[in-house]
Formats: structure tokens, sequence, C-alpha cells
């Protein structure tokens, strides 16, 4: 019997996994106004640095998880 701190998956949550896996991933609903205005608002607050920071930041995770190898690698 596993430990009740155990991360390993059961068997319940692998076949919700597979199930999972089978559907479209996408949002339930289209933003609202005013979850569209309040994006656009922290946007904006940003200064062009930190929207250069974030940029710089994006395509590193981007390089480093196109080279990944071993756990956490998704094989085809």
């Amino acid at each position: 019997m596993e430990h009740e701190d155990s991360t390993a998956p059961d068997e319940q949550t692998r076949r919700a996994d597979k199930a999972d896996a089978r559907h479209p991933h996408a949002a339930d609903r289209p933003a609202t106004v005013t979850e569209e205005a309040d994006a656009e608002s922290a946007l904006g607050a940003q200064s062009e640095e930190e929207r250069k920071e974030v940029a710089r930041h994006e395509q590193e995770m981007m390089e480093i998880g196109a080279s990944v190898k071993g756990e956490g690698r998704i094989d085809g």
C-alpha cells in the first residue's frame, strides 16, 4: 500500500489523464470585457524593459524546453 503522501498516480488518475488527453484543450469561454481590460491595463503598466525581459525569458524557456532530455520529455 502506498503512503498517503505519495505522488505516484493511482489507476483512476491514469484513466482520467488518458481521457483528458483525448479532448481539445481550449478555454471554456472567451474573456469578458472586464478581463480583457484588466489584462491590457496590466500590460500597459509594464515598462518597455520589463516587457523585453519577459520576452527574453520566454525565449530562454522555449529553447530549454526544446532540448530537454530525461524525465519530463515526451517522445512521439
